[in-house]
């Protein structure tokens, strides 16, 4: 069983499109992004297929697409790589828009090979380096189960003569998340050997805007997860291993508290 991946959710203010020339010759503008759609890139309505569909469908261009994500092994890079067949010896692509382009890793339009992986690690996307510790509940490896201890918003009014009567509402699931020793680069943006591969960039990308994201309790699947929404985005406050140690070889304890989205 593979480490854990959590999976932000993306959302854009305006269509995405790119602008694609084959070795053939045919080239098109498509739109592999629509606004204020939902995606995550794997799982729910997963963007990395809906740009290959996007490319391949199109009745201009000749090629059939893929895009990948590698983000399914305990040493996955979080790289994201878009191919194609069928377009001769290449096919250049221009992001029409910066948005999509810097989420994917890349930071420039691609041309003159048949094959390319982002330089960058995609974001909203976070792969720790170690196990989740001091869980509430189960960590899952089926959907069979709702993930999370519970609470309800309960309330007892109690009469003089001792009759009471209760009300109970609400019910929700609720966990801890926490990682220890979790390596500087992917604790702070500053020790990065990746870039984008940083919690404190996901926090930022996802966190801090109150956004969902999905919890994969094994990377290597991305049809189990469940969705939840982290309740103390409100800072991002990591705490060193050692009191005095905050060097590029440090480590790093990080949690929070969330609760399942329904």
């Amino acid at each position: 069983m593979a480490l854990e991946k959590l999976e932000g959710l993306i959302r854009f203010s305006a269509a995405q499109t790119v602008t694609v020339t084959e070795q053939l010759g045919p080239s098109a503008q498509v739109t592999v992004a629509a606004a204020s759609t939902d995606y995550f890139w794997t799982s729910t309505t997963a963007l990395l297929s809906n740009i290959a569909t996007a490319l391949t469908n199109n009745a201009t261009l000749g090629g059939t697409y893929t895009a990948t994500l590698d983000d399914t092994s305990d040493s996955a890079t979080g790289k994201v790589t878009l191919s194609a067949t069928g377009v001769g010896t290449d096919f250049a692509l221009t992001w029409d828009q910066t948005t999509l382009r810097n989420y994917a890793g890349w930071a420039a339009n691609l041309s003159g090979a048949t094959t390319y992986t982002s330089p960058s690690q995609a974001r909203f996307l976070c792969l720790p380096n170690v196990a989740r510790t001091n869980r509430m509940a189960p960590n899952w490896s089926s959907t069979s189960y709702d993930m999370g201890a519970e609470e309800i918003d309960y309330t007892i009014s109690r009469a003089p003569s001792g009759a009471s009567k209760r009300i109970g509402y609400t019910r929700r699931f609720v966990e801890n998340f926490e990682w220890q020793h979790l390596r500087a680069n992917k604790v702070w943006i500053g020790h990065e050997s990746t870039v984008n591969e940083s919690m404190q960039m996901f926090w930022r990308d996802v966190f801090s805007t109150g956004g969902q994201f999905n919890y994969h309790p094994d990377r290597s699947s991305d049809t189990v997860f469940w969705t939840w929404v982290n309740t103390e985005a409100s800072s991002f406050k990591p705490v060193p291993s050692v009191a005095s140690w905050d060097g590029a070889q440090s480590l790093w304890t990080v949690k929070f508290a969330a609760i399942k989205s329904v």
